[in-house]
């Protein structure tokens, strides 16, 4: 979602609308236990130093790779000449960081995101995860809109941005479907894979979870 709408892409913003009102639409439908939400917390929570800290040694060791891997500007065939290793080791940290801002975020905790789309009428709604968006989709938007450079990898390769797509009833019902499921469980595939990783390192609840993210793989191999 976050990408999609940094490019300002239709198909995004159809597909984003889409899944947030089925997702809506089903937490109202369905009875909830969600309890009612308490006031604003806007500490950083008991783990929160340690998940910040480590986002930004990430940061740091992802920044200083990418840097000293910098190709020359003027090497033509630098496009055609990617370092795999390189590039190996920043989906690993891009990947790390993402599940550590999505546990910070609570994002992988479905009360919260149940709490959210049950909306501003209800006594359980939480609205940190639009603050979340907030902060989110206005940085992402600056830095693809104004820091994309010359569109040259550093890393080498080819860049493999989306251009457009067609609007049409399969991307619409397909999102449909997915905010239905949003909507039942709080949870999404992204925060399955965290809650995972919790549930192994926990010694609890490895089962459940993984039946979940099995079911979403045999949805993709249908789809």
């Amino acid at each position: 979602m976050i990408c999609g709408l940094s490019r300002f892409s239709l198909r995004s913003l159809v597909a984003t609308l889409t899944f947030f009102a089925t997702g809506v639409i089903t937490s109202q439908l369905l009875p909830s236990e969600l309890p009612s939400a308490d006031i604003m917390d806007w500490s950083l929570g008991p783990n929160g130093r340690v998940l910040l800290a480590t986002q930004v040694v990430v940061s740091a060791l992802l920044g200083s790779l990418v840097t000293t891997s910098r190709l020359s500007a003027n090497d033509a065939s630098a496009l055609q000449k990617p370092h795999p290793i390189s590039r190996l080791l920043v989906y690993l940290a891009t990947g790390f960081e993402f599940a550590l801002a999505l546990r910070f975020s609570n994002l992988s905790e479905s009360n919260r995101v149940l709490s959210f789309l049950s909306l501003p009428f209800s006594s359980s709604f939480d609205p940190s995860l639009a603050f979340l968006a907030a902060g989110a989709l206005p940085t992402s938007i600056i830095l693809y809109q104004f820091f994309r450079g010359s569109e040259r990898p550093l890393l080498g390769g080819r860049w493999s941005i989306p251009k457009g797509g067609l609007i049409d009833m399969k991307l619409i019902w397909g999102a449909a479907v997915f905010g239905a499921g949003w909507g039942l469980a709080g949870i999404c595939p992204g925060p399955g894979l965290v809650n995972l990783g919790r549930a192994i390192t926990g010694g609890s609840g490895v089962l459940s979870v993984a039946i979940w993210l099995s079911g979403v793989i045999i949805g993709g191999l249908f789809a």
